[in-house]
């Protein structure tokens, strides 16, 4: 029993470490998945140095549809895995801090995007960009016809001869049939007679690219030369496509598969006396797992299942702005025209909400004298664009929090985070338009529309986004509150449509209508239908400014008693900027306060009792991690178990002990008792 509860006790705690600790988020692909793993230092070299083709999915880990064309991807990577000899396939993760810039320098806007590279590429040449349908035939015919088009101007320093995917005619076919001689390498010449729509031919001699002793031909039996030689052999062109193998010595054997289909096809053939199986190798130097751009020097890693649900974090918008415009806005080269009117918008909306906006005084600094800037800019480049948004002065700078998710933490990595973010912000602005008593509440939709269209990268989301509006257009006329509910509803349509349909939903956060009735049941009638304008108040009260915590700001900043006389619950949400400005300075204050006096410690608030993980990291790994689990630290659990294993070991030490005394003690009574 003791033992038993030893085990028990060792497997709960190891599993409380591992789940409790916020996995370091990878991309979507591994080692284990047939693909090169890229980053900014070995893509180029790469592209540049090799002898094979490339076909590299850009990708970005947040991403929706990203993550629902991974498995797709990965099964396409290993079907064409025998085509290495020519064609390999590469991934890079955009927001990977180390990727962004080769990702900008290759004009990557869209996520995912799929381009194919020649062989020895260049540093100007941007590829070829797929634009046909992200099925895996469809790609994969697409990887066919690229073959087709370079494979001659493929270096070939293999052993065998250089496959043939074109059509062959009727005299190289015969000449086939003539006996080689003994020296000749090749052992069988297969020939595959199938229509010109077919795929089938090359698919099989690219199956078999690295096989040796055979080389296949294929024959289009609706030319005029391929019909005739079908004909001389005995092919049946009414039932293709068909295939014959021709020995060295001449004699012909026909191949009989149970259905005609590419698979079936290469097994046949590779069970040929000396062919053998094809050979899937991945072997890339350069492929490494790379840990996203979410493990960031300084980052505070938060358990999602501390943070409070009725709350909205000042952490979650800050991060949404700075991603915004330093990793998609600046994904554009060149901004002008649609884009920088678009970009505009958006930043004339945050500018009009003025005070109502929740945001430092920096923040609004910032982005004020960053709207009068655009409004003089007819064309920004990239570096000027860089060089403005990180300029920092003493009292106006970027939002500091850099992908510090609080209340859009994930419970599994790849999830919510950004997209999360972005849909806090928007409806934050469209909260704070109201509070402004804005006459035109069309303000916020526009400037959604406007960034959503234009920058916001991942392209499927984008597209039903355009889908969504469209259908439920905005309409001021509807009163007061238009925009918080057209906001809403647009949200719920989103929801609706990804709910228990898509992998990109949390399992601890399922996408349902919202708000849910245990958080407002006065949104309900009776018959569960919407109470419109009791919806309307409840979002106002979430996403207004006395709502928005301030907790793990720089680092783990929480309310102290100070602040909470600033929370006024009893009434309507006040929108003062001044009881916001007074609030972050008691929270910057308390930082600096614990901060200075140890560097090491970590302000405690009773918010983290149960599940809050404060995690700090140093300059290139994970340093000092500090958990806080039901009040105790990391440390504290680690002496409780030592202490346990110490006591358990005890235990059974004095038992066993106790049980050799009684056993040797009844040995010398049975022994006096015989004699």
């Amino acid at each position: 029993m003791l033992i038993r509860s030893c085990l028990m006790l060792i497997i709960v705690y190891y599993i409380q470490c591992v789940t409790s600790d916020a996995a370091v988020e990878k991309g979507l692909y591994d080692e284990k998945d047939n693909v090169t793993i890229f980053n900014g230092d070995n893509l180029l070299k790469t592209l540049s140095t090799s002898q094979t083709l490339w076909l590299v999915e850009y990708y970005s880990s947040w991403c929706g549809h990203c993550q629902e064309f991974a498995p797709i991807f990965k099964a396409l990577a290993k079907d064409v895995a025998e085509w290495h000899m020519l064609l390999k396939v590469g991934v890079i993760n955009c927001p990977n801090s180390m990727n962004v810039q080769i990702c900008r320098n290759m004009s990557i806007l869209d996520y995912p995007t799929l381009r194919f590279y020649p062989a020895f590429s260049n540093v100007s040449n941007p590829g070829e960009t797929y634009k046909g349908d992200q099925g895996m035939n469809e790609i994969r015919r697409e990887i066919i016809d690229y073959i087709a088009k370079h494979i001659s101007d493929l270096k070939w320093t293999h052993e065998r001869p250089k496959p043939i995917l074109r059509v062959s005619g009727s005299e190289e076919v015969m000449n086939d049939l003539s006996p080689a001689p003994s020296s000749e390498p090749i052992l069988y010449t297969a020939v595959i007679f199938e229509d010109e729509n077919s795929y089938i031919g090359r698919e099989v001699i690219l199956d078999t690219s690295s096989c040796t002793n055979i080389f296949i031909r294929r024959v289009n039996v609706n030319r005029k030369d391929g019909e005739d030689l079908a004909m001389k052999l005995g092919i049946d062109t009414n039932d293709l496509p068909q295939a014959i193998v021709i020995h060295r010595n001449g004699t012909i054997q026909n191949i009989q598969v149970k259905l005609k289909t590419r698979h079936f096809f290469t097994y046949k053939l590779t069970r040929l006396p000396g062919v053998g199986e094809p050979i899937a190798r991945f072997n890339s130097p350069f492929s490494q797992i790379l840990s996203d751009s979410y493990n960031n020097v300084n980052q505070v890693t938060v358990d999602y299942r501390g943070v409070k649900r009725d709350k909205v974090y000042l952490a979650d918008i800050e991060s949404a702005i700075r991603y915004a415009l330093t990793m998609e806005v600046a994904a554009v080269k060149v901004l002008e025209g649609k884009k920088l009117e678009g970009l505009k918008t958006f930043i004339s909306a945050f500018v009009k909400l003025g005070e109502h906006m929740p945001a430092r005084a920096s923040t609004h600094a910032f982005m004020s004298d960053l709207y009068s800037w655009l409004q003089t800019q007819d064309t920004i480049s990239y570096n000027a664009w860089m060089e403005k948004i990180v300029q920092k002065k003493k009292d106006q700078y970027l939002p500091p929090s850099n992908k510090l998710w609080v209340g859009c933490q994930p419970s599994k990595p790849s999830l919510r985070r950004y997209p999360c973010s972005l849909w806090t912000l928007f409806h934050t602005m469209s909260v704070a338009s109201v509070n402004a008593q804005l006459p035109d509440q069309s303000l916020v939709p526009n400037a959604m529309a406007a960034y959503i269209t234009n920058f916001f990268g991942c392209r499927e989301c984008r597209i039903n986004f355009m889908k969504e509006i469209k259908q439920m257009p905005y309409n001021s006329s509807t009163g007061p509150y238009s925009a918080v509910l057209w906001l809403w509803r647009i949200h719920n349509s989103v929801n609706e449509r990804l709910h228990s349909n898509s992998s990109t939903e949390d399992p601890a956060f399922p996408k349902l209508q919202f708000p849910p009735m245990d958080m407002c049941p006065s949104c309900y009638a009776a018959d569960r239908v919407w109470i419109e304008n009791n919806v309307a108040q409840y979002l106002i009260t979430r996403y207004s400014q006395i709502n928005v915590a301030l907790d793990y700001l720089n680092f783990n900043v929480s309310l102290t008693e100070d602040d909470k006389k600033f929370e006024k619950k009893d009434k309507l949400p006040e929108t003062k900027n001044e009881i916001w400005e007074a609030r972050l300075q008691n929270a910057q204050s308390s930082y600096n306060g614990n901060h200075h006096e140890n560097n090491d410690k970590h302000p405690f608030h009773p918010r983290a009792l149960g599940s809050n993980i404060i995690g700090r990291r140093g300059v290139g790994s994970i340093t000092g991690s500090f958990r806080l689990q039901l009040g105790f630290s990391q440390i504290d659990l680690n002496l409780c178990v030592v202490i346990w294993l110490v006591s358990v070991g005890g235990a059974l030490c004095l038992f066993w002990g106790y049980k050799c005394r009684r056993t040797l003690f009844f040995r010398r009574k049975n022994y006096k008792h015989v004699l």
